[in-house]
């Protein structure tokens, strides 16, 4: 399981810790206040919170606990003004800060999860699908896979958006683009009707926009083929223990600063240097431990581990 950066402007982070836990970091990076907001999907249980504000520069995690599906956008320009929290982009509508199991309306740039359970994997996408409002990223840590990297729509899709697609603010400029689907409501650009498979809905001149400007990012229905991402593995063992041959380092560390000990363990086999160095304590046998030999070039050949190479 991964742990990721989500970045609007805005940036997510997934970060892979176990089988039973994600950890999400959003990092704004726009010059300006957002109000993250959080989906949980299939009936799930939502997270811990379904939106919040977050400065410029401003990071916020969130544990998510697997399995889980849903999603992340964020919503601008937002305001009590009218007696009820509003936005000008991906309001939720709840009338709060908290979304409470609503989703954004429509045009919303969108971080999209499935969480998998026992380190399984993790599918992860920007979807453009619902429209555009704010840049974004989504940079995994902790995962593997050729797929597991970072996935951007790094480029303002409103600076080239069409007229008929085009939200416009207070002040005339454009704040978000609508999808062709939401904003001319046809078969051809929702796949719908005849249109509903990936060989009867192919994309359009409008999802070419999206698509060009932002080429990771899902812009219509059935783009999956470019812009769905995934990650396997993690980084922790989760209780688990090395398989040997390994160089071990063992600790006992006391409570109310009583007598720590540690040592170097060969017991289980070597297979690389090791030493550690006390700091902070004293007594006669707090001195720096190291096993700095490589053993393995002196190991006799019934118990040498071989490498692809041949090589211990």
């Amino acid at each position: 399981m991964m742990n990721t950066q989500v970045i609007f402007c805005l940036t997510l982070a997934l970060f892979v810790s176990g089988a039973h836990m994600a950890t999400i970091s959003i990092k704004n990076n726009c010059p300006f206040t957002i109000w993250p907001g959080t989906l949980t999907g299939g009936g799930g249980a939502q997270l811990s919170t379904t939106g919040f504000e977050l400065g410029s520069t401003q990071t916020r995690s969130i544990d998510v606990s697997a399995p889980w599906t849903g999603r992340f956008w964020a919503r601008t320009q937002c305001s009590t003004a009218s007696g009820r929290f509003t936005c000008q982009t991906a309001d939720c509508g709840s009338g709060q800060v908290t979304c409470n199991g609503a989703g954004a309306a429509p045009p919303a740039s969108l971080v999209e999860f499935t969480i998998a359970a026992n380190n399984g994997q993790d599918f992860y996408d920007v979807s453009l699908v619902d429209g555009f409002n704010l840049p974004v990223s989504v940079t995994p840590q902790g995962g593997s896979g050729p797929t597991c990297i970072t996935s951007s729509c790094s480029a303002n899709v409103n600076s080239v958006c069409p007229s008929e697609l085009a939200v416009k603010g207070s002040d005339g400029s454009t704040i978000a683009c609508k999808s062709a689907c939401a904003a001319l409501n046809q078969p051809q650009y929702c796949c719908t009707g005849t249109f509903n498979t990936p060989q009867t809905c192919p994309p359009t001149n409008y999802s070419k926009i999206f698509k060009d400007q932002c080429p990771q990012a899902y812009s219509y229905a059935y783009d999956d083929q470019t812009s769905t991402f995934s990650c396997t593995g993690q980084v922790k063992c989760n209780c688990a223990g090395a398989a040997p041959p390994a160089s071990l380092v063992e600790f006992t560390i006391t409570a109310n600063n009583g007598q720590d000990t540690y040592d170097l363990s060969l017991v289980d086999g070597f297979n690389l240097l090791v030493s550690v160095t006390p700091q902070g304590g004293s007594g006669p046998n707090c001195p720096t431990s190291s096993c700095s030999a490589n053993v393995n070039s002196v190991c006799p050949s019934e118990l040498a581990v071989k490498g692809r190479m041949g090589v211990q």
